[in-house]
């Protein structure tokens, strides 16, 4: 069975409520950093990120072996902030999250 390109499996879910779903998983995974650790990033800014991605192939969900475009989304939204919390930690910048909120979860 192939899936659909990403363009057309984003216009098949309700954009503006995956958004808002998006947007308070960011906030939950950042709740614990403080904006200036983030260098001006914000949850919202993450999920936007996120959505480009996979929009523009960076996060090729044709290839995914995830079948669920709505948890290949929020897979690699926390992947996102996982990676930019590690590159500010190479860089020395003090980050007061804990790794183990950053971990998948989607038993829901």
């Amino acid at each position: 069975m192939n899936k659909d390109s990403a363009q057309i499996a984003l216009v098949k879910l309700e954009l503006q409520d995956v958004i808002e779903l998006l947007n308070k998983q960011a906030n939950y995974k950042l709740r614990d950093v403080e904006i200036k650790q983030l260098e001006g990033m914000e949850a919202e800014d993450f999920v936007q990120l996120t959505i480009l991605k996979v929009l523009d192939g960076t996060r090729d969900w044709e290839k995914s072996t995830e079948t669920n475009m709505l948890t290949f989304l929020r897979r690699s939204l926390n992947s996102e902030i996982s990676n930019y919390i590690k590159h500010l930690k190479r860089r020395n910048i003090q980050i007061d999250s804990a790794d183990e909120d950053l971990k998948d979860n989607y038993d829901e």
